[in-house]
């Protein structure tokens, strides 16, 4: 793997490796462009150049934000027997801290947050108050400090590209079996560290390698049985993977090679009910 911050070199790395991996993942986020020596300017569509430059090998796309917010979350369950109900903080509401505060919402978190963008963030929980479902009881709250943010908290998830945001002060407000996530790496002061290591709070650097060979696998390794497909076979019709089929066409688990039958198409997209046609 490679990780880089100018993009011309992933061009670079991306044809070194051509025809010498099956497959190779690129970061589909659109990031701003570069300006290249000759005044050409490149936009941020790495994929797009990717993809057009590889002769052998397959390209797979992945979204390494989207990747990160899955791995905090999977923190968050493994640390909480019911993340309904815990008391997280998130510091820093950007794409990652904006998305897992949701995510946690939605999940029936009791989710604070802090940002040093103090007039942008009740604009932010306001949104996110629009977007959760309206089923969805749980509410994220705006707080005006980092401490006011960390009082009481069970979960404090540190999401901000600035070193030493989190000091002992705050970590001594949280509760003493609290989870401390530093997801920016180094959001932490030394003292706030040694707090942790002295009381039975545990300290996490994100690691999202779980997540992302998982993700990896599963755009590798897809069969037809995740695709929508139809077939015909003589006069019978099948189609899997979610395919709209015209009425009676039979819906099976895989046309490639069905197993099982899940039912008969009533042709817009639902499964006809044949006993109360039968009636």
């Amino acid at each position: 793997g490679v990780c880089n911050f100018v993009e011309v070199k992933s061009l670079t790395y991306a044809e070194y490796v051509d025809g010498v991996v099956d497959y190779v993942a690129v970061d589909c986020e659109k990031k701003l462009g570069v300006l290249l020596r000759d005044g050409k300017y490149l936009t941020g569509a790495l994929d797009k150049r990717v993809f057009e430059l590889l002769q052998k090998s397959k390209q797979v796309l992945i979204k390494p934000n989207d990747i990160t917010v899955e791995a905090i979350f999977d923190l968050c369950t493994d640390q909480a027997t019911l993340v309904s109900g815990a008391k997280i903080s998130v510091i820093g509401v950007g794409n990652i801290g904006f998305k897992c505060a949701l995510k946690l919402t939605e999940a029936g978190a009791e989710v604070s947050l802090w940002d040093r963008k103090a007039r942008e963030l009740n604009a932010i929980a306001a949104t996110m108050n629009v977007v959760k479902p309206k089923g969805t009881l749980a509410t994220p709250r705006p707080c005006n400090t980092i401490e006011q943010s960390c009082i009481d908290k069970d979960i404090l998830i540190s999401c901000v590209s600035a070193s030493d945001i989190v000091n002992e002060d705050h970590i001594k407000l949280l509760n003493q079996n609290a989870l401390v996530i530093d997801v920016g790496k180094g959001n932490l002061s030394r003292d706030a560290v040694e707090v942790i290591n002295e009381t039975d709070r545990t300290l996490v650097r994100l690691d999202v390698g779980y997540q992302m060979i998982r993700r990896l696998e599963t755009m590798m390794f897809r069969t037809d049985l995740d695709r929508p497909n139809r077939k015909r076979v003589g006069t019978l019709k099948m189609v899997s993977g979610g395919a709209v089929g015209e009425a009676g066409t039979v819906i099976v688990d895989n046309v490639s090679e069905p197993r099982f039958i899940v039912g008969l198409c009533d042709g817009v997209g639902g499964i006809d009910l044949i006993s109360d046609r039968r009636k």
